[in-house]
């Protein structure tokens, strides 16, 4: 199964901020039982826990307190870099 309709109105270059730090942090991101829409994503600041990070309906859920306030965190960042959803995309050439 693969997940590549994930809708979102955050811009491309908050995406790529926020991954390029969950990088920086070492954050890593688990598919939970080989399912692409079932995320453990860890965390910086409490070591001894991992978020949950689950695709639904196209959208993105992530279990941080940054969720609450923000349509995006790092580890939603982790999540779509992981699915290859920040590759850059090639614009068409005109032939």
């Amino acid at each position: 199964m693969t997940v590549t309709n994930v809708k979102t109105v955050t811009p491309l270059a908050t995406w790529l901020r926020m991954s390029a730090k969950a990088d920086k942090e070492g954050l890593r991101a688990y598919k939970l039982n080989g399912d692409p829409r079932y995320w453990a994503v860890s965390s910086k600041s409490h070591p001894d826990i991992a978020y949950e990070v689950t695709v639904l309906d196209g959208d993105l859920i992530c279990s941080c307190r940054a969720s609450e306030f923000h349509p995006y965190c790092k580890h939603r960042a982790l999540v779509l870099q992981e699915l290859g959803a920040l590759e850059p995309v090639e614009p068409l050439l005109a032939a």
